[in-house]
């Protein structure tokens, strides 16, 4: 399984970040979080976070 190196990671928890906290929240803005969160499930860092 392939790894994300830990700045990808923390990309993407920024991103996530800002979906859950966007105050005109629409489809998009969940289709993004829970796609953040599948891939950070998904793929673990490559320092085993």
């Amino acid at each position: 399984m392939s790894k994300l190196p830990l700045e990808i990671r923390e990309v993407l928890e920024n991103i996530q970040d800002l979906a859950a906290t966007d105050s005109n929240q629409s489809d998009n803005v969940d289709q993004i979080f829970y796609l953040v969160e599948w891939i950070l499930e998904k793929y673990p860092t490559e320092s085993g976070l």
